[in-house]
């Protein structure tokens, strides 16, 4: 592996100047830039990036904590942020809570030790406080805690106040409420946004509770809807 000493050599400046080079602090002429820049290419040199990493505390690396990447909401939006975070120059560290105190906490250090230099939390953490005594940026996404956090979040309430009105002016007055046994604040503004605009709209709330054993929850729908024949359209307000 080719090493800085090297790169200096065949560039003909020192040590120190590559490392100024490299690292854009302090002043190097042009010429001697181009050396380097020349060196770098034929030497194939591939800067230490751990080194680099301990000597500025920058890594330009983003962890990201999902509760399940197998859940479809995730992976779109998972990709988006690797997009943009790659046109930025970031790296994107993905991480599966699964729910566990357990394993966020040993992101949470490993995040610590290798200096990310943020975090997106898209679950609601289960050590919040330990979040926010980190010691790097930390942003929430639609399921975190949004009172704790800086957060990016849509308007659930009115977003589904807007479904429920888009289905009625289509035609459909026997609108059913798909709920799930998630009670994290993005689903219950959904189900709140679903009843006002029922209530709005006078129509009876219908409401198909899935509960979250996928094994009999086929078995669950054909007996709602032989129950609710006259169910014309579906809300789905959470998996």
């Amino acid at each position: 592996m080719t090493t800085i000493k090297e790169v200096a050599k065949e560039a003909g400046v020192s040590v120190g100047t590559v490392s100024r080079a490299l690292n854009n602090s302090g002043y190097v002429s042009a010429i001697s830039r181009e050396r380097i820049d020349k060196a770098i290419a034929k030497l194939n040199y591939q800067p230490n990036m751990i080194a680099r990493t301990l000597f500025h505390k920058k890594s330009n690396v983003i962890g990201l904590v999902v509760p399940d990447i197998t859940n479809p909401f995730f992976p779109e939006m998972t990709r988006a942020i690797e997009d943009v975070a790659s046109e930025l120059g970031y790296t994107v560290l993905l991480c599966n809570s699964d729910g566990s105190a357990e394993k966020e906490k040993q992101y949470l250090n490993m995040f610590k030790q290798n200096y990310v230099d943020g975090a997106i939390l898209a679950t609601h953490p289960k050590t919040p406080e330990s979040w926010l005594e980190a010691n790097f940026p930390v942003i929430a996404i639609d399921r975190a805690d949004q009172k704790r956090f800086p957060s990016v979040t849509v308007n659930n309430v009115e977003g589904a106040k807007t479904a429920v009105q888009h289905l009625y002016n289509s035609g459909s007055s026997q609108i059913a409420l798909i709920k799930g046994s998630n009670t994290a604040i993005p689903f219950l503004e959904r189900y709140q946004g679903y009843f006002e605009e029922m209530n709005n709209l006078n129509l009876e709330p219908i409401i198909f509770e899935t509960g979250n054993e996928l094994k009999i929850l086929e078995n669950k729908a054909h007996q709602f809807f032989k129950r609710y024949p006259e169910v014309d359209a579906l809300f789905v307000a959470t998996m």
